[in-house]
Order: structure tokens, then C-alpha cells, then sequence
């Protein structure tokens, strides 16, 4: 196999010894070293998120490392308007930025399915509050 990639490193070695503050010695030590590498792990072309298989994790579907970004891009929106369509699943996320509200999208009722606000401290019956003993 011949080689392909031929890759030089030097290093220059300055070697400063104080003995004290009015004797200082610099000695310049210079090796050449020659170091030859065989089966190099280093890709000479670097691949595309969608040429990396992605084996899943946590329910997750996707087969490529780019459909995992996008799977999860898909789980947290940041907007105005509320999200809709077949891409809003439970247990996603919305910043609602009307209003200023952290939302998630949870089942409020058998089958029916809404944005409900997250609040710390809120007691509203319309939205879930947070707090440290949630965790």
C-alpha cells in the first residue's frame, strides 16, 4: 500500500535554565525525529449528516444523524402563532412569544389534546405549574 498522505512535524526545542538573576543560559536543542504512521483513522473526506446512520434512542425514528436534528427540531417551536399539523405530537413545546408563555402540548381530556401553559406557582385549572417538587 503506498502512502498517500505524507504528514511532517517538527519541533524546535528551546531549553531556558535560570540558575539566578544574573546567570541565565539558553541552549537550543534541535532533533529531527522522522515518524512513520501506518493505518491512519482519520476519513479523508468528511462525511454528511445524512450519510451517518443514526441507530435511535428514546423513541426516536430516524435513521440518519440529519432526520434525528430535524426529528428533534421538530419537538420545540418558538413563535407567534400556535403550532398545528401532523408535526405536533404530545409532549412537545411551544415559547408562545404573544404572550411570553412556556407551553407543552398534553392530553387535557380523554382524546382531546391542547397547548397548556407551564407557570410557576399558577393554581389556574388551565395550566400546569412547576415547581421543585415536581422533580
Amino acid at each position: 500500500m503506498a502512502v498517500t498522505n505524507l504528514i511532517e512535524i517538527t519541533e524546535e526545542v528551546i531549553d531556558i535554565t535560570v540558575n539566578n538573576a544574573t546567570d541565565i543560559t539558553i541552549d537550543l536543542l534541535t532533533d529531527n525525529v522522522q515518524i512513520e504512521i501506518n493505518n491512519l483513522a482519520v476519513p479523508s473526506i468528511l462525511s454528511a449528516a445524512t450519510s451517518i446512520s443514526f441507530g435511535g434512542h428514546a423513541g426516536m425514528e430516524a435513521d440518519t444523524v440529519q432526520d434525528a436534528i430535524i426529528e428533534l427540531a421538530d419537538n420545540a417551536f418558538k413563535q407567534d402563532t400556535t403550532p398545528q399539523g401532523p408535526e405536533v405530537d404530545e409532549g412537545d413545546t411551544w415559547y408562545d412569544m404573544d404572550d411570553n408563555q412556556f407551553k407543552v402540548y398534553r392530553e387535557t381530556a380523554p382524546t382531546v389534546f391542547e397547548w397548556v401553559p407551564i407557570m410557576l406557582g399558577n393554581i389556574s385549572v388551565d395550566s400546569d405549574t412547576l415547581d421543585a417538587g415536581s422533580f
